[in-house]
């Protein structure tokens, strides 16, 4: 599974992939002449139904952690909504959420699905 984002303007482009190699998609793209920043991200499984993104704003607005950005992904096969978020300070929010029965993903987990 490979997820991206793109949002551009008039004068530049943002591509966000989550590849299983980063270091060598970060290569590949730095010779082809692209300027590339890696970030951390945390995936998160919780159940496709309806509040379960609300749940967890919930619990990351009581701990006032920001959200950079985010974006989802739903699997048919097991009712699961796998989310992708940016946090302005990610170990504040694993350690928030894991008080929560969402479930975080590993890069294995994200990958072998």
């Amino acid at each position: 599974m490979v997820t991206l984002s793109l949002a551009d303007t008039s004068t530049f482009g943002i591509l966000r992939i989550i590849v299983p190699d980063w270091e060598k998609a970060k290569s590949v793209l730095e010779q082809a002449g692209m300027t590339v920043n890696v970030t951390e991200v945390v995936a998160i499984e919780v159940p496709n139904v309806a509040g379960g993104l609300a749940d967890l704003l919930s619990v990351i607005g009581k701990k006032n952690i920001n959200v950079e950005y985010m974006y989802a992904f739903t699997e048919s096969r097991n009712e699961k909504a796998v989310l992708i978020f940016r946090f302005e300070d990610p170990d504040a929010a694993v350690a928030a959420l894991s008080t929560t029965s969402a479930g975080m993903l590993g890069t294995v987990d994200l990958f072998d699905r």
